[in-house]
């Protein structure tokens, strides 16, 4: 999302889902793309959010598992 968008101050460790710079909610995922991995989820655990939309683009994958979703960029 970065590279197609270049959005400012926008995922900002490179991929690596510590800074949550790249919160996203995104709806309507499925597959393996459900899981949050143990960066992602200890990262927004530490900044509250416990929704399961919530998550940080930089931990999803482009692939069939998001056909179809609804992404909405959180502004920090």
């Amino acid at each position: 999302m970065r590279d197609k968008f270049l959005l400012d101050d926008f995922g900002e460790c490179g991929g690596v889902g510590r800074c949550a710079t790249c919160i996203i909610e995104i709806k309507g995922v499925k597959g393996d793309s459900i899981i949050k991995e143990r960066n992602e989820h200890t990262t927004l655990s530490k900044m509250g959010y416990i929704d399961t939309t919530i998550r940080l683009s930089c931990q999803l994958y482009v692939n069939n598992d998001i056909d179809g979703s609804q992404i909405e960029i959180f502004d920090l």
